[in-house]
C-alpha cells in the first residue's frame, strides 16, 4: 500500500528516467564535439585534407548548435515542446548516420552543421521542459541534477572516443552517435510527454516572438544571470580549446598526462555540480551563483600569476582544477535564474540563454590564439572572462523582478513532481 499523496515506486523511477533523459539531450552539445575530436586526424587522412579543412567541420557543427537554438526555442513556445523536440533529435540521429559515410570533407562539413543544428533542439527544449515541469527550489535542484548529467559527458567522451578508434575507424565514432541518438529519441517518447500545455503556447509571428524577447531583456535578473553565464562558459569554452596544446607543448604533459588532468578537472566539476543539487536544500541559487563566481575569479587571477611569474605546472593545475570545477557551481544555478521568472516564455528564454552561451564560447578560443597560442593568453581569457561573469552579475543594478515568481504552466502532475527532487 503506498500513502494517498505519496510517489509510488514506480512514480520515482519514471521522475529519475525522466531527468535521465533530459540531462542526455543536454548533452548533445559535447557528446557532438567531445567524442570525435580525437579522430581529427584520422579524417584528414582518410579524406585527403588538411587538418584547418577537418577542424571547420567541429566549428560547423559547433555554429549549428547555436543557431537552432534560436530556432527551436520559439517553435517549442508555439507548437509545444514534445513535436520540435522529436524533429531535432531525429534530424541529429539522421545527420550523425550520414555522417559515417560522408564521400567528402566537403560533405562531412554540411552534416556536421545540420546535426547541431538538430542537436540545438536537446539543448534548448530540455531547459524549457525542465522550467515547465518544476517550480521555486524543486527547479534549482532539477537545473542542478540534469547540469550534472550533462557535465559527465565532456569528462566521458574525449577519451572513449580515443578508446573506441582502437577498435574501429572515425566513421565508426558516428555509428556510436547513431545510436545515442536512437535511445535518447526512444527516451524522450517513452518518458517526456507534452509538458506545456496547449493554453499556455504563444502565437507564431514575428511580433509576438518580438515582445516575448523584450520582455526578456527587460528582466534584469534574466540579463544578469545569462550575461554571467555567457562569460563563465567563455572561460570554460578557452580553457578546453587552449589547455591541450599548451599543457602538452609548454608544460611538457604527456598525452597521457594531459588525459589525466582532464579527467582530474572533469571530477572537480562533477563533484561540484552534485554538492550543489545537496547545497540547494538549504542556500539560495543566487547566493550559490556568487559563490561560484568568486571562486571562478580567484581561481582565473591566481592562473594568470602563477603563470606570468613563470611558475611550474604543478603550481598551474590547481588554478586550472579551481576554474574548473567552479562551474559545477555556477551553470545550474544560473541556468535556473535566468529561466524563473518567465515560464510564459520558457523557449524564447532558453534560446537567448544558449544560443549566447555558445555563440560567445565558441568565439573565444578564436579571439584568444589572436594573442599567440600561449599560456599567457589563456590565462588572462580565462581571467577576462571570469571578471566580465562576475562584474555582470554584481554590477547590473537588482531590480524588483529579481524576487523570484512562482506561478507557471505547470499542471497538477507537474506540480507533485516536486517531491521528486527532495
Amino acid at each position: 500500500m503506498t500513502t494517498p499523496g505519496h510517489p509510488t515506486r514506480a512514480d520515482r523511477w519514471r521522475r529519475t528516467a525522466r531527468l535521465a533523459v533530459i540531462g542526455g539531450l543536454s548533452s548533445f552539445g559535447p557528446l557532438s564535439l567531445d567524442l570525435y575530436l580525437p579522430a581529427l586526424p584520422r579524417v584528414a587522412t582518410a579524406l585527403h585534407t588538411t587538418a584547418g579543412a577537418t577542424q571547420l567541420s567541429v566549428s560547423c557543427c559547433l555554429a549549428g548548435l547555436a543557431a537552432g537554438q534560436f530556432v527551436f526555442g520559439p517553435l517549442g513556445d508555439r507548437f509545444g515542446r514534445r513535436r520540435p523536440l522529436l524533429a531535432g533529435v531525429a534530424l541529429w540521429t539522421l545527420a550523425a548516420l550520414l555522417c559515417a559515410f560522408a564521400p567528402s570533407v566537403a560533405a562531412l562539413v554540411v552534416l556536421r552543421l545540420i546535426q547541431g543544428f538538430g542537436g540545438a533542439a536537446g539543448l534548448v527544449l530540455s531547459r524549457a521542459v525542465v522550467r515547465d515541469l518544476y517550480d521555486n527550489t524543486a527547479l534549482a535542484r532539477a537545473f542542478a541534477v540534469v547540469a550534472l548529467i550533462s557535465n559527465i559527458t565532456p569528462a566521458v567522451a574525449p577519451v572513449a572516443g580515443g578508446v573506441l578508434l582502437h577498435v574501429m575507424s572515425w566513421r565508426g565514432l558516428f555509428l556510436v552517435l547513431t545510436g545515442a541518438g536512437v535511445v535518447l529519441l526512444a527516451g524522450t517518447v517513452a518518458f517526456l510527454p507534452e509538458s506545456l500545455p496547449a493554453r499556455y503556447r504563444q502565437a507564431g509571428s514575428l511580433r509576438a516572438t518580438g515582445r516575448l524577447a523584450r520582455g526578456l531583456i527587460a528582466d534584469r535578473l534574466f540579463v544578469r544571470a545569462v550575461s554571467a553565464l555567457v562569460l563563465a562558459s567563455a572561460m570554460l569554452f578557452i580553457y578546453l580549446s587552449l589547455s591541450s596544446d599548451i599543457l602538452q607543448r609548454h608544460y611538457g604533459l604527456s598525452t597521457n598526462d594531459f588525459s589525466a588532468v582532464f579527467a582530474v578537472n572533469s571530477v572537480g566539476l562533477i563533484t561540484a555540480g552534485s554538492t550543489t543539487v545537496r547545497l540547494l536544500r538549504r542556500h539560495s541559487a543566487a547566493r550559490l551563483l556568487s559563490v561560484g563566481l568568486a571562486v571562478a575569479l580567484a581561481g582565473s587571477a591566481g592562473l594568470c600569476v602563477a603563470v606570468v611569474a613563470g611558475a611550474p605546472v604543478g603550481a598551474v593545475l590547481p588554478f586550472l582544477f579551481v576554474c574548473v570545477a567552479s562551474m559545477g557551481l555556477i551553470t545550474p544555478t544560473a541556468t535556473n535564474l535566468a529561466m524563473l521568472n518567465h515560464p510564459e516564455a520558457a523557449g524564447a528564454g532558453s534560446a537567448l540563454l544558449g544560443g549566447a552561451q555558445y555563440a560567445v564560447g565558441g568565439l573565444a578560443g578564436p579571439v584568444v590564439t589572436l594573442a599567440g597560442d600561449t599560456a599567457t593568453a589563456m590565462s588572462v581569457g580565462m581571467g577576462v572572462a571570469a571578471a566580465g561573469a562576475f562584474a555582470s552579475w554584481h554590477g547590473i543594478r537588482p531590480g524588483a523582478e529579481d524576487q523570484p515568481l512562482s506561478s507557471g504552466p505547470a499542471n497538477i502532475s507537474s506540480i507533485k513532481s516536486l517531491s521528486a527532487t527532495r
